[in-house]
Order: C-alpha cells, then sequence, then structure tokens
C-alpha cells in the first residue's frame, strides 16, 4: 500500500519532477561553464570563432543540410511500419521542420509532434498515425544509441572510462549483453508473427529488416551531427573524428536525458569536459557556438518560415 502511495505520487508529479530535474542540471552546468569561462576574455572567444577556416564553416553547413535529409528517414521508416503513404516532399517538410523545432526546444513529442500533426494532418494522416510516427522515431533512436554504447562498452571501454568510471573488464561485460539483448531481440521480431498486447492495446514490433534500418539510421544521423562539430575543432594529431563521435554522442544523450530544451548548457558542459584536456576553453566554446548557429538555429529559422508558409497556403486552400 504504501508503494502504491509513493508510486501514485511519482506518477501525478513526474511534470514537476522532471522540470526540477531540468532545472538543477541546467543550473550545475552553467555553473560550470561559469568557471571554465571566467578567466577568458570575449576577444580569446573571438578569435577562436575567427580562427575557424572559412572552407569547413561550408563543410559544416553541407553536413547540416545533409543531416537533416537523413533525419526524414525515422519518418520514412515510421510511415512504412504504421502503412501510410504521404507524398515525399511532405515528409520532408514534416520531418526537417519537427526536428528543427524539436531539437531546439526539447519535448520532442509536443513540439516536434505538433507540427507533424499540421503537416500530416493535411495529407489525410489523423492524431493517433502522427502519436505512431513520433513514437516510432523515439524507439528508432533509443535502439540506435543502445546500440552504439554497447559497442563502445565492449570494445572501446576506455573513451567512455571518464564517464562512467568502471574497471574495463565490467564495461566490456555490460556492453557484450547490451548487444546481445539487441540481436536477441531482431531475432525475436522476426520470428514473433503476433503482436504484443498491453492493457488491450495492440503493438506489433517491427520486423528484424526494419530493426536493422532503425539502427543505420540513429547511427548515420549522429556520424553526420558529430562531423559538424568535428568540422569546426582544429585539426590535431591527438583527436580524431571517432574521437569526437564518441564525445558528442555521450554530450547529445546526457543533453536529451537532462531534459533541458537543446541540451543547452548541459551538452556544451560535457563537450567541454571531455576535450578540455586536448583544446583549450576558447576553443572549444567558439567551435559549440558555431555549431549551435550552424546545426540547430539556423535549420530553425528556416523551419520557422517554412512553417508560416505552409500556414499561409493551406489558409489560401480553405
Amino acid at each position: 500500500m504504501p508503494q502504491q502511495r509513493i508510486f501514485g505520487l511519482l506518477k501525478r508529479h513526474s511534470n514537476k519532477i522532471w522540470a526540477s530535474v531540468a532545472a538543477v542540471l541546467f543550473l550545475a552546468a552553467g555553473t560550470f561553464l561559469y568557471d571554465a569561462l571566467k578567466g577568458y576574455t570575449l576577444a580569446e572567444f573571438h578569435g577562436a570563432i575567427t580562427a575557424v577556416p572559412v572552407n569547413h564553416i561550408y563543410a559544416a553547413l553541407g553536413l547540416t543540410a545533409l543531416s537533416y535529409v537523413v533525419l526524414a528517414g525515422y519518418d520514412f521508416s515510421a510511415l512504412y511500419y504504421i502503412h501510410k503513404k504521404v507524398p515525399k516532399l511532405r515528409v520532408f517538410q514534416a520531418a526537417f521542420m519537427g526536428f528543427a523545432f524539436s531539437q531546439n526546444l526539447g519535448v520532442a513529442p509536443v513540439t516536434g509532434g505538433s507540427v507533424r500533426l499540421r503537416v500530416y494532418g493535411s495529407a489525410g494522416l489523423g492524431g493517433l498515425d502522427v502519436a505512431k510516427v513520433v513514437t516510432f522515431a523515439v524507439l528508432t533512436y533509443s535502439l540506435g544509441i543502445m546500440a552504439i554504447f554497447g559497442f563502445l562498452l565492449a570494445f572501446f571501454p576506455s573513451y567512455l572510462t571518464n564517464i562512467d568510471h568502471l574497471p574495463i573488464m565490467a564495461s566490456q561485460i555490460i556492453g557484450a549483453l547490451t548487444l546481445a539483448a539487441l540481436l536477441g531481440y531482431v531475432f525475436y521480431v522476426e520470428y514473433r508473427r503476433k503482436p504484443f498486447t498491453f492493457r488491450g492495446i495492440e503493438f506489433q514490433p517491427p520486423s528484424a529488416r526494419l530493426s536493422i534500418v532503425q539502427l543505420l539510421i540513429t547511427i548515420v544521423d549522429l556520424c553526420l551531427a558529430s562531423a559538424v562539430l568535428y568540422m569546426l575543432l582544429p585539426d590535431s594529431n591527438v583527436i580524431g573524428f571517432f574521437n569526437v563521435f564518441v564525445i558528442y554522442v555521450v554530450a547529445t544523450t546526457i543533453g536529451i536525458l537532462s531534459h533541458v530544451p537543446g541540451g543547452l548548457g548541459v551538452f556544451d558542459w560535457v563537450v567541454l569536459m571531455m576535450l578540455g584536456s586536448v583544446f583549450a576553453t576558447p576553443t572549444i566554446i567558439g567551435a559549440l557556438l558555431l555549431y549551435r548557429i550552424i546545426y540547430l538555429f539556423l535549420p530553425l529559422i528556416v523551419a520557422a518560415i517554412s512553417l508560416m508558409l505552409f500556414e499561409m497556403r493551406q489558409g489560401k486552400k480553405a
């Protein structure tokens, strides 16, 4: 009885709890960043930003565009899964605007979901269909992250030692178990023909082939996004792309779990902590600022304009 009461209280106040956790993490990250930055001048940060070669900025812009094209794979695979046909251009529109808003504002099911509901709704999809698309995208990303961390823990545990503080053997065991669980899941969904039933709701898991596609979409998505940050960092013989990829995945995951919109402060804190021994603080902060402008802020502006134009067109049709 006391346990039921505790779970009931947690369920009723879950939004407030997550908001409090996000606030604490944001303040903690802000405090860390303030302590790390207070010894530097604005001129040093400006110099770090202007030191980034122009061709690297162009490359980051190109990788960003390609990344948002790949992000549409989440929506395409979801629509394939729920057996709904939507014009390709409309899918790219919905995915681009949905991800641009959700990656900046957080709370993806609400921000990205509401945009998708508006765009897909005009193509004949209902609210339940859009909810399935969003849920499928979350599942896809979760499977991909699980696979990446399992692979890193099993084969490259030293890359995460500063974060998990686990013995190498323990990391390898956890990684191997994670990969085994994923492999077991793929085999299970391949041979299970009956849907799951939970509280009267049926759920048919994706096929093994579609599950593998889900993994690949997330891996390519994170490779491209981390490549944007990599292009904005100085050339170094000490750290390569794989290292930056690992740091990016860790920082992004912690940023998402923090529930802070866009991982603001939290993502930057993790990157600064993990790259601090390689580059000077102004260099890292300059790269992070350019990353946020190129990968997050510019797509948000384009998405906002696109949504406004979409609403104008829909108004004329009405």
